[in-house]
């Protein structure tokens, strides 16, 4: 990566339209990564006019530098996975590898349109990402969130409620900036989450019966048009997409983030939702041909290593065994 000084200088030729056509390329070219966060960002850039306000400067650096010093390369050295039907087995399994894209443009536009003279973000901001991949963003507010992989936002400012919102379908880790006279509402899958400024987890895949809800930081209120649970630090809230009913547990909130730093852990989880997470992560199918296997509970930590080895171990630590039916498609069995 260029050097920071480089970067703040170039940003703010572009800003100013100053910048030449290679030096264009050069931004350009850190949001190619995601196709709809590029087209709504350089539409932005390219309507803005030729004045950088002092303190929009100042906070434009501020947000380049700290988006250039992050480090998001930690690695997990030893981890386990265990059955937990009185099995005393463990082992080593793969720290996520993680393609982590940190999204500088999205710090820069969005504090850009936090000028007085700009609408306030009129068309939502929609952020993805694919199999294997997690992302960090700053959203235009100052709120910053962790992006796992296969998993799209979408964050506008409603300016007749006075609201920040955003929709989820995946799992993300916010940070949001605190705001007293204007809520931070995230909706996913109807659940709805209302908050003015703290840290909590989220994960509510499309493909799960369960909306999960870890509270670190701060107050939240989770609620259904039926229901509504004030959380505080170390609350859990799982909603049911069935029932539509939500229930509170008190557990360790930073094991539901440790997935930021590139390990996943699972706490006495089902193998059918433990196999659902590798899919996504490894971009493949995997199915289950023993009705029996889906119920098998597992306890443990992912780490990092390849899709051959970490098959291997799931399925020696739920005595299982599984095939490759093709590149993309593995099967899990048990044997009579």
């Amino acid at each position: 990566m260029e050097d920071k000084d480089d970067i703040q200088t170039l940003v703010e030729k572009y800003l100013d339209n100053r910048a030449t056509l290679s030096e264009r390329a050069r931004i350009d070219s850190w949001i190619e990564e995601n196709e709809e966060l590029n087209h709504w960002l350089a539409a932005r850039i390219e309507n803005s006019d030729s004045t950088i306000e002092p303190q929009l400067r100042e906070r434009l650096n501020a947000g380049i530098y700290s988006l250039y010093d992050a480090d998001h390369t930690n690695d997990i050295e030893s981890n386990s996975l265990m059955e937990d039907s009185h099995s005393d087995k463990r082992h080593n399994i793969w720290p996520l590898a993680v393609a982590a894209s940190i999204i500088i443009i999205a710090a820069i536009t969005g504090i850009l349109l936090l000028r007085n003279d700009a609408p306030r973000y009129s068309i939502p901001l929609t952020v993805s990402t694919n199999a294997g991949e997690r992302s960090h963003i700053i959203l235009p507010d100052g709120s910053s969130l962790t992006l796992n992989n296969k998993t799209e936002v979408k964050y506008h400012y409603d300016d007749t409620l006075k609201e920040r919102s955003l929709t989820l379908s995946g799992e993300a880790a916010f940070d949001i900036a605190t705001d007293p006279e204007h809520p931070f509402v995230v909706t996913c899958d109807g659940l709805r989450i209302e908050c003015r400024g703290t840290s909590f987890n989220v994960k509510g895949y499309p493909d799960e019966d369960n909306i999960t809800v870890v509270l670190s930081d701060g107050v939240i209120t989770a609620s259904t048009p039926n229901q509504s649970i004030k959380m505080k630090p170390g609350n859990k809230v799982s909603y049911d997409k069935h029932t539509r009913n939500l229930q509170s547990t008190m557990v360790y909130a930073d094991d539901y983030t440790e997935w930021i730093s590139g390990c996943s852990r699972f706490n006495d989880d089902r193998l059918d939702d433990i196999l659902r997470s590798v899919s996504r992560y490894y971009g493949v199918t995997i199915n289950i041909i023993t009705p029996s296997l889906r119920d098998v509970r597992l306890s443990g930590s992912l780490g990092r290593k390849s899709l051959e080895e970490t098959l291997g171990i799931i399925a020696t630590a739920a005595d299982a065994k599984y095939i490759l039916e093709s590149d993309s498609t593995i099967c899990f069995y048990r044997q009579p």
